[in-house]
């Protein structure tokens, strides 16, 4: 498979196969093999993750920072007499510009000429056995068992030339390669005995069914960093240069696991099911290793009782299926019961020491407790289908990762805290059609789905809520990070934006719109002196800010005459109201077509690409909404006036929290099967081709590229410019021998 991306220099090719060999020794034992290789080669565009934040590149994607590089700034070098070079143009060092544009790099340049390339090989080879200790056709008695290995290597080269930047030959950004590779390994075995005794009365049916599972995985990883190779074309790490750093790591985990679980049913309408894990990892310590998590489920298929088919025969199904089941998470880290050292400089002559982490010997397993009610109905002999599950799910000892802790103890952090308490309560309904139209020749299938999903955090750590809900910063840009009992990850909060001061200077009766103090009536608030009491940002503070005609204009939510922290409001929740997909099935003949959409609605995403686009407080490129901003008394306008970096006009406020709601045209297939007796003189049993289309079109009203946003810190959705999903094609083949 060869997929370019949407944003240019992005290139994914992947190569896979499997192999699937079966052999049956006898009516009662038969081995499985099975082979899969993939090689990926995955060339993405590179970041700038150095982490040192003394970049306007950091972290930002190339439309990031296309967003923000200056307009009239040339791609590529021209000549004096102003011919286009093939050179890429950057801004020279000794310009006088401010540095966030000066060493704002060339986009395009570093999508074309960077390197940050990741190649994978994965061989999944898997193993297994099945013996019946009794004849199968009279009774069940079966023990099997598999290993599988998951062998993963990924080697990540990266170079970035000196051409993309400015940088001097002795800056680490110069000529810079980094080179890593990863070699992991996981083995995982499951030894089961399955039992189905045979009753004598056919109403009873009993499955009996009993497991031990064992995973263990060890990985490496090397890596180095160079930078002032002495040539854009040598791009090894290796090359004699600065070495600017070299790290490795290793890791070693296993895991244990013992099931049992039953199955009883009476007369196929009366099931109980019951399951029983108990875990075991090393990534906890002593006496914490071990879990237990069972589960419970009834079904009571009420559509099979006389009753119901006398009086209801156009119900084919109706059951009931109450379940509760206790489910455990575990780290993703390991050695978290030790207490590590890390290399940290030297002394004298020799590499030095330190403790890089507390030991956690009391973190437990994050344990999640469900309850799901669920509801199956089938009607006119299961050509309208549903099923409805309402659930609730309480977490206890949630797994909080890098937990703030005083500097006083030595450490910055805590690797991992057990720290509260959350809520999860939602529902799902699932509806198909089957052949809601048919005739001779064409079928219509139909499916849908709606979701909803609320979390609600019942308690927290008072460490955790003091070290994530820190005072406002009184800065441009920022919204206010808040977790509190009883509300929901996702939540934001900020200022209502209430549009722009027409007016620098208060009049009575025709200059009503100017930045002046009111009451909760409305009313002007005066002075002493009977002047009107200006409207200011940050009262009493180092940095207040008295505002004027042409600046943003917020709710003064306590009308106390100040924007300040009093006056932040909840502004939404990243988390949608509802959620999920439809779409058709036609079959024709040999043919069939389907398209799926999916959707999401009610959720807020905080625009943070617009908000730089429009700020107008940096020498960053703006977008076309700016020609509409404030220039004179007046004017009327949601666009505030330009100030360089100065004032308040973008904090951070509903003005850039968006509807994140969306309908998604997900794919279309078209398949087409060649008739079997077509194929019977080539002795094959199957052959059909199918064309797929993914993400043929999106319809929102979110303004950012793509309103399909992932979850952020603290479960808040920001968008900074991310590379919106790719519209590709699959043409396929599908044979059978």
């Amino acid at each position: 498979m060869n997929q370019n991306g949407t944003v240019i220099g992005q290139l994914f090719n992947r190569l896979s196969s499997r192999a699937y060999l079966e052999y049956r020794v006898s009516d009662r034992l038969k081995f499985t093999s099975e082979l899969s290789f993939t090689y990926s080669k995955n060339q993405r565009n590179y970041v700038y993750d150095f982490g040192n934040g003394n970049s306007p590149n950091e972290d930002l994607s190339i439309l990031g920072i296309a967003y923000r590089k200056m307009p009239n700034v040339s791609i590529f070098r021209h000549t004096l007499e102003g011919e286009k070079t093939n050179e890429y143009y950057n801004i020279p060092e000794t310009s006088r510009l401010h540095s966030d544009q000066k060493y704002l790099v060339n986009p395009v340049a570093l999508a074309l000429q960077a390197k940050n390339e990741l190649k994978n090989y994965r061989i999944l080879p898997t193993f297994r056995l099945q013996y019946d200790f009794l004849d199968p056709n009279e009774q069940t008695l079966r023990y099997g068992m598999y290993v599988s290995f998951d062998i993963n290597n990924d080697k990540t080269t990266k170079f970035l030339p000196s051409t993309v930047n400015n940088y001097g030959w002795s800056d680490s950004r110069f000529n810079r390669a980094d080179a890593g590779d990863n070699e992991a390994i996981t083995i995982q075995t499951d030894n089961n005995l399955l039992w189905l005794p045979k009753f004598d009365n056919p109403d009873h049916s009993l499955t009996l069914y009993g497991s031990v599972q064992t995973t263990e995985g060890r990985s490496t990883y090397q890596g180095i960093v160079s930078y002032s190779l002495p040539s854009g074309t040598a791009s090894d790490p290796s090359t004699p240069a600065y070495l600017a750093d070299e790290f490795t790591s290793r890791a070693h985990w296993r895991a244990i696991g013992f099931m049992a679980r039953t199955h009883y049913s009476y007369k196929s309408r009366y099931i109980f099911s019951a399951t029983m894990r108990r875990d075991g990892s090393t990534k906890f310590g002593d006496g914490m290793k071990f879990g237990n998590f069972p589960g419970i489920s009834l079904k009571w298929i009420v559509s099979d009782e006389a009753f119901m088919k006398a009086k209801f025969p156009w119900i084919s199904m109706l059951a009931l299926r109450p379940g509760w089941g206790l489910a455990g998470n575990q780290p993703s880290y390991e050695y978290l019961h030790f207490s590590r050292y890390g290399d940290f400089g030297s002394y004298i002559d020799m590499t030095s020491q330190r403790p890089v982490s507390l030991q956690l010997k009391g973190l437990k397993w994050e344990t999640t407790s469900s309850f799901n009610y669920g509801l199956d109905l089938g009607f006119f002999d299961d050509k309208l289908q549903a099923d409805i599950n309402v659930y609730t799910k309480r977490t206890r000892d949630l797994l909080f990762r890098n937990v703030k802790i005083p500097n006083s103890s030595g450490f910055g952090v805590l690797t991992y805290q057990n720290a509260g308490i959350m809520d999860n309560n939602g529902w799902e309904i699932n509806l198909f059609a089957n052949q809601l139209y048919k005739s001779k020749n064409l079928s219509i299938d139909f499916r849908f789905n709606i979701a909803n999903s609320v979390n609600r955090i019942v308690e927290l750590k008072e460490s955790i809520l003091n070290g994530i809900n820190t005072e406002y910063d009184y800065e441009n840009g920022t919204y206010l990070t808040r977790i509190q009992e009883g509300n929901s990850f996702g939540s934001i909060y900020g200022f209502r934006y209430k549009g722009v001061y027409k007016y620098d200077t208060y009049k009575p009766g025709t200059q009503e719109d100017a930045p002046v103090a009111r009451n909760k009536d409305g009313n002007v608030i005066m002075d002493e002196l009977g002047e009107p009491l200006p409207m200011v940002f940050a009262h009493s503070r180092t940095n207040q800010y008295e505002f004027r005609g042409g600046d943003a204009k917020y709710e003064d939510i306590n009308n106390d005459g100040s924007i300040d922290e009093l006056d932040i409001v909840y502004l939404g929740n990243s988390n949608p109201l509802f959620n999920g997909g439809f779409g058709p099935t036609f079959r024709f003949k040999n043919f069939s077509f389907t398209a799926f959409f999916n959707y999401r609605v009610g959720n807020k995403i905080v625009n943070a690409a617009r908000m730089m686009a429009e700020n107008m407080h940096s020498t960053n490129n703006q977008s076309i909404a700016v020609n509409y901003r404030w220039r004179k008394d007046g004017d009327e306008t949601t666009i505030p006036r330009a100030l360089y970096n100065y004032g308040y006009n973008w904090l951070g406020s509903d003005r850039f929290v968006e509807d994140g709601s969306f309908l998604r045209f997900k794919y279309l297939t078209f398949n087409y099967s060649v008739p079997k007796e077509k194929l019977k003189a080539l002795h094959i049993d199957r052959l059909s081709f199918y064309l797929t289309f993914n993400n043929l079109f999106v319809l929102s009203s979110y303004t950012g590229v793509d309103p399909e946003v992932g979850f952020g810190e603290l479960g808040v959705s920001k968008d900074f410019g991310q590379t919106p999903r790719s519209k590709d094609m699959t043409l396929g083949i599908t044979l059978g021998l």
